[in-house]
């Protein structure tokens, strides 16, 4: 019971939240600890052959949108939470599914979402490629409308030389400017790492050759044969971009950024980046997905058979050869390598990581990894040993069709967690697009008089 400005207020009714509101802070007053809430899982779709997927907020209402490729159609759907009864498809018609207009994909695409300050412009974006130009394009949403523009264009590159090498990842910086990171692939099996940043000022490092915005800055950090793979951007605290990613030669995991005051660590492509091995303990470094909050810099990842988790900690370090991170080792998820889905999310400088664990079972898992901390446990059931477990690794979703092979996470501003998925549905030969979703349980208030 409390006591707030004199007036008593208890508990009356038990109200779970699970129709459409998705609670702030500001509403949580009586809430469970937020890393313990319930689940609820829903579809968005289950009608169709899905191969792709990506998650952001809608900048009108604060509800989460799934951007996801429907392989029949070949076009891109928006999907937008809008509460129970008040939709078109998803469970209980709580989701508002349209087919786009801009564009066609071969399931490469990321979404981030920025929240302005100031309250004007917020942003949700969409990066993807857009097969039937062939071109890597850009779709932004605003409160008052929407837009596209044209990043990379491969059709204008001569003779064709050069397509799109792996999903594009995007992440907004402190002032709303998006930054996206890809690789490029040659027919002679070199590879670009592309960096853009839009600027909203006329420039021309992509246009020329590659016919792009003239609002968007390009650089290009490698190039070299079988260099890199899997890149993953975030924003740091100084407002500029890290980059994580794999150098499929030599089974490494990698970290870029903007300097020129590592010479011996010279990215191959441009003199002005660094390019450093993080871990390159046996074979490693696949599917990274970096993330920074609150001071905080991680990467979370996978050697093959195991999650890890990196963390940025200055000197001191155990990684395997850079001591300027710290690796642990979080739970066994494979027998042997198979490809794996990660996505790493930020609660304050909390860690939150959910994942695909192909080690329980012929059918694959969705499940999130946090700190026993975060948890508010004792002990957990996975990570290092201090000495009892220091995580908690959590069964999202388990059920007779194999689960997660692409996921996306975000941390919601109460700390709730949001995931998107996909379900690969053996009976119908299709794949499902699922959201599972955590819930506040809120006391209401009575006055006692």
């Amino acid at each position: 019971m409390k006591n707030l400005k004199g007036i008593s207020i208890i508990p009356l009714i038990l109200i779970f939240l699970v129709t459409g509101t998705f609670v702030n802070s500001a509403m949580a007053i009586e809430l469970a600890s937020t890393p313990s809430l319930p689940w609820k899982n829903e579809y968005i779709d289950h009608d169709s052959n899905t191969s792709a997927l990506a998650m952001a907020i809608n900048p009108s209402t604060g509800s989460p949108i799934v951007f996801f490729h429907d392989a029949d159609l070949d076009d891109i759907i928006y999907a937008a939470r809008v509460g129970a009864g008040q939709g078109d498809c998803g469970t209980s018609n709580a989701w508002q599914c349209s087919i786009t207009s801009f564009g066609t994909t071969n399931g490469l695409l990321d979404a981030a979402f920025w929240d302005d300050p100031n309250g004007y412009s917020s942003t949700a974006g969409l990066v993807y490629y857009d097969s039937g130009q062939d071109a890597l394009r850009y779709f932004y949403l605003w409160p008052n409308g929407s837009g596209i523009t044209t990043i990379l264009d491969f059709d204008y590159v001569p003779a064709n030389q050069w397509t799109i090498g792996s999903k594009p990842s995007i992440a907004f910086d402190q002032n709303g400017q998006a930054h996206v990171v890809v690789t490029i692939n040659s027919l002679d099996n070199y590879t670009l790492l592309a960096y853009m940043r839009h600027t909203g000022i006329s420039n021309t490092s992509c246009t020329g050759v590659w016919h792009g915005d003239e609002y968007w800055e390009c650089k290009f950090i490698i190039i070299g044969q079988n260099a890199v793979d899997d890149p993953s951007i975030t924003i740091s605290g100084s407002n500029l971009p890290r980059i994580a990613y794999q150098n499929p030669g030599a089974h490494e995991l990698m970290y870029t950024y903007e300097t020129d005051k590592f010479p011996s660590e010279t990215c191959s492509g441009n003199p002005n980046w660094r390019c450093a091995v993080i871990d390159s303990d046996l074979l490693t470094g696949y599917f990274p997905s970096i993330a920074y909050g609150d001071g905080k810099l991680f990467i979370a990842y996978y050697n093959g058979s195991y999650l890890r988790l990196a963390e940025y900690v200055g000197s001191g370090g155990n990684c395997v050869p850079n001591n300027s991170w710290k690796c642990i080792t979080i739970d066994d998820i494979s027998n042997g390598y198979q490809p794996v889905d990660i996505s790493l999310a930020m609660d304050g400088s909390q860690p939150v990581i959910a994942y695909q664990d192909k080690d329980n079972g012929p059918q694959s898992i969705v499940k999130l990894a946090q700190t026993a901390v975060r948890a508010g446990m004792e002990y957990g059931n996975c990570g290092p040993e201090n000495p009892f477990s220091t995580w908690e690794c959590q069964v999202i979703d388990q059920g007779p069709y194999s689960l997660g092979n692409d996921l996306d996470l975000m941390v919601g501003s109460a700390g709730q967690a949001w995931l998107a998925y996909l379900e690969d549905n053996y009976d119908d030969r299709e794949q499902h697009v699922l959201f599972n979703y955590q819930y506040f349980s809120v006391f209401l208030p009575a006055v006692l008089k």
